[in-house]
């Protein structure tokens, strides 16, 4: 193919397991700051290597609670007045809790002014297992997508690969492999500075979270420390369809890395071309091109990309060749609450996309499918305005249902832009939202409900898994499928 190869071409296909040597500093004090699943595990891997000054908090009294469950030989107490010494305190923060935007916890607010260094649970790990091959993916969508579907092809390839980070299992549970594949978000990699990856990859970067980072730039700059993070022999991988992706890989030119395009841009040269022949997806130009058609769990444009990403990190990574890739890509189930399919019934496609928690997400899914019927609600990031995105891709749409009744403004803007041959009905709540959906897809020859909310899901649930979970139990439970009267 008409693309860089990665400096690992000559890694062998499987990697021995060594003695690795823990780095952490003993004579340290450890402080946990937010306690929850990676807040856990963080206190419990430290206790593993030996350490005693591990001091704990968190604001909430039931994660403190459960934290002294989990590791019974530590007591949670407050650090508020501790004056904080950079060479013998280490600060590890859950990813959640700001450190500037929009309010910083208090307890780090004195922390940077006293100069402390603020890191995560990831940090500990590379500086772990920096002896391993890492592979890290980051993006705004279809991280969790990448991350599953390359730790697959490796399982699938005879690899002992797992993954974790951001994806939902805290990293510093996964215990020795071969190869590690990470989730990180903007939120992580902030907090990480061991330069100790073997192979990176940026999806795309679009507008999020920037009550956390403050403004794009922050926000785009976070997600481009990936590649700051890379070890002496790393490569990496960037799909540049997007300005900001565009403007890091301009910036990280000196590293060794693949550029990736679906829209083959004018402006900027491009290692890796990708393009879709119907449903096939075609890797390349001319001689060795790559063509295959994905499974039904990695369809549609954005899957494509996260495919195509996958080809890089692990083909011109040098971890397996181009045949093993196809066979893992060809045996890919999905994830769940990803374009999840959760039902087929009396000519009705059901599919929960809960992790559709931004309108680029959502997007996504809409321009997948036909005759969509549309659950779409929730606690939204976006104001009105930035809802016409959706524009084009709502000709697919046949029904709207939103679950959101105080939205008046997106609610119209919605509305305006499916027009006047679109049925629109607003409900409370997502039961409400399936039961509607139900009726109205029995009533249509070859309907898609499409649960894909295009928000955040704090406004009735703990996350999006929860949310997803909810969705699918209404639609297990609806007489249509249930078979109540």
């Amino acid at each position: 193919m008409d693309h860089k190869p990665g400096v690992g071409a000559h890694w062998p296909g499987h990697f021995e397991i060594a003695v690795v040597c823990v780095r952490i500093k003993k004579q340290q004090n450890y402080f946990l700051l937010g306690l929850g699943r990676s807040g856990i595990a963080t206190g419990q891997f430290l206790q593993a290597q030996g350490i005693t000054a591990i001091y704990a908090w968190d604001d909430s009294e039931a994660a403190r609670a459960a934290f002294e469950m989990a590791c019974p030989s530590l007591r949670c107490m407050s650090f508020r007045d501790h004056e904080w010494d950079p060479k013998n305190d280490r600060l590890i923060v859950s990813p959640g809790i700001p450190h500037a935007h929009p309010t910083p916890h208090p307890f780090l607010e004195k922390a940077r002014a006293m100069k402390m260094k603020i890191e995560c649970d990831v940090e500990l790990f590379l500086e772990w297992q920096q002896d391993k091959k890492i592979i890290a993916i980051t993006g705004t969508n279809g991280k969790s997508t990448t991350t599953a579907l390359v730790t697959h092809i490796l399982q699938q390839s005879g690899y002992d690969a797992v993954m974790g980070g951001n994806i939902g299992v805290p990293i510093l549970s996964l215990g020795f492999h071969d190869a590690y594949v990470l989730e990180l978000s903007s939120y992580q990699l902030e907090r990480l500075y061991t330069p100790a990856i073997s192979t990176a990859g940026i999806l795309n970067i679009t507008p999020d979270h920037l009550a956390r980072h403050g403004t794009m730039e922050n926000y785009r700059d976070a997600k481009g420390r990936i590649f700051d993070l890379l070890n002496m022999n790393g490569y990496g991988a960037i799909c540049i369809d997007d300005p900001y992706c565009a403007h890091i890989a301009m910036a990280y030119a000196a590293k060794n890395l693949t550029t990736i395009s679906m829209v083959q841009p004018e402006t900027q040269e491009v290692d890796l071309k990708v393009q879709r022949d119907g449903e096939d997806i075609v890797l390349g130009e001319k001689e060795g091109r790559l063509s295959f058609t994905p499974p039904p769990s990695l369809l549609g444009q954005h899957n494509a990309q996260n495919i195509s990403m996958a080809f890089c990190l692990l083909v011109d990574g040098g971890y397996v060749s181009s045949c093993d890739f196809l066979k893992g890509v060809a045996t890919y189930g999905g994830l769940a609450h990803r374009q999840e399919l959760v039902a087929h019934l009396d000519g009705m496609t059901i599919i929960n996309d809960s992790k559709a928690t931004n309108i680029i997400s959502a997007q996504s899914a809409l321009q997948t499918y036909d005759e969509i019927v549309w659950l779409v609600g929730g606690q939204f990031k976006e104001e009105a305005c930035a809802f016409e995105a959706l524009y084009p891709v709502l000709k697919n749409v046949r029904h709207l249902i939103f679950f959101n009744a105080g939205d008046d403004a997106i609610f119209d803007t919605l509305k305006k832009g499916c027009g006047r041959d679109v049925q629109i009905d607003r409900v409370q709540g997502v039961g409400a939202a399936v039961k509607k959906a139900m009726e109205v897809g029995r009533r249509m020859p070859k309907a898609t409900l499409l649960f894909s909310p295009a928000s955040a899901s704090f406004d009735a649930y703990k996350n999006f898994e929860e949310r997803g979970d909810h969705f699918k139990a209404c639609v297990l439970e609806s007489p249509q499928i249930s078979g109540e009267k």
